[in-house]
Parts: C-alpha cells; sequence; structure tokens
C-alpha cells in the first residue's frame, strides 16, 4: 500500500533537485520570477503550470546595495 510517509524521501529529493536548479539557474542571471508551463512530449503524461515569486529577506547579511546584478 502506498502512503504519505512512503513519499516523503521522494519529496525531499523532488524539493532538493528544485533548490539546486534555482541557485544554479539564479546564480547564471535567469529570469526565473513568472509563470512557467511545462508541456511534455506524451498525450498520456499531463502539462504543468509553476509561479515562481521572489520573496526578498526580512534582514539579509549583506548590504543589497554594493551587490552587482
Amino acid at each position: 500500500m502506498d502512503t504519505q510517509q512512503n513519499k516523503v524521501p521522494a519529496i525531499r529529493e523532488f524539493e532538493q533537485s528544485l533548490q539546486t536548479l534555482l541557485l544554479e539557474a539564479f546564480a547564471q542571471g535567469v529570469p526565473l520570477e513568472g509563470a512557467w508551463v511545462i508541456s511534455l512530449d506524451s498525450p498520456n503524461l499531463p502539462d504543468w503550470s509553476v509561479q515562481i515569486r521572489k520573496e526578498e529577506p526580512e534582514s539579509p547579511e549583506y548590504d543589497p546595495e554594493f551587490i552587482e546584478e
């Protein structure tokens, strides 16, 4: 029987993969914010939409005025 508990490792792996993808894209200057639609090349698989919104830290440990974009 497939329970939510059995899915926890897969969810953590997905979150880690997504975090890595976002961090690498952000570091390369990719404009991430906005709506993304992911269409798969199979009529049997669903399409996905993802909304990405940047949330600035409340108290950054650096002065953003000195960071170049």
